[in-house]
This record gives C-alpha cells, structure tokens and sequence, in this order.
C-alpha cells in the first residue's frame, strides 16, 4: 500500500468519523437510549480509537500501519508481509 493509498484510507475514515458524529447527535435524544443506536456508537468509538493509535516517536503522529491494521486493512511490512488485526 502507498503512502498515497493510506492518505486516502486516513482521510475517508476521517470522513466517516464526522459523518458518525453529526448521525449520531442529530437522532441522540430521540433514539439514545435504543440498542442500534448504542451498536452505532460503538463503531463510532472504534473508529475514533483506530485513528488515534499512536506511533511510540511523538514525531512521527498516527501509526499508519497499526491504525489501519485495527480497521481491518491488510498492510505489507517491507518484505511484502501482510498482516490484519485477525478480525
């Protein structure tokens, strides 16, 4: 995978954050307290702990790799190695 393709991945999964968000807080008062809307929130958290997976370096940010390994991406070490999460 690029650096190119994962910018991609990193911006859709932004996207679909916000879009998760705004879903969510628009129907909360109305739906808040039903099972589906509590399965939703729950992507909605695991999405959000996915992106914020952290390289060890403080210089380096978001750990590409491990963020879209926890999304369930396939991602290819140097070797050409791929590795998922296991989901």
């Amino acid at each position: 995978m690029t650096l190119d393709e994962m910018n991609k991945l990193l911006r859709s999964e932004l996207s679909a954050v916000e879009t998760y968000q705004q879903a969510l807080e628009k129907e909360r008062q109305k739906f808040g307290h039903e099972a589906e809307f509590q399965q939703l929130n729950a992507i909605l958290a695991e999405h959000q702990r996915c992106l914020s997976t952290q390289d060890p370096d403080p210089a380096v940010g978001w750990n590409a790799g491990a963020g879209l390994r926890c999304l369930g991406y396939v991602v290819q070490d140097r070797h050409g190695n791929g590795q998922a999460d296991g989901r």
